[in-house]
């Protein structure tokens, strides 16, 4: 069976990663918060609008069950990392 995408990533030592996999349902506002899942606290902040939609990797076939984000023309996250 394939790794899941988000192992695969994390495999890889990212600085950060935001999954942006909080909204639950289809079109949903994603608002406050995104979690660092590299493991190093790196959370970011959602500003402007940020929408769930489900992903190209979403179900079974990635075995990753985030969905992924649609950015309107105000969508951004903010973090103090670079």
């Amino acid at each position: 069976m394939p790794a899941r995408y988000s192992d695969v990533i994390r495999a890889d030592s990212p600085s950060l990663y935001w999954r942006l996999g909080e909204g639950a349902q289809d079109r949903a506002a994603i608002t406050g918060t995104v979690r660092d899942a590299s493991g190093n606290g790196r959370d970011g902040t959602i500003a402007g609008t940020v929408r769930s939609l489900p992903g190209c990797l979403h179900g079974a076939a990635s075995r990753d069950m985030d969905g992924s984000a649609w950015f309107e023309a105000s969508g951004y996250v903010t973090s103090g990392y670079s």
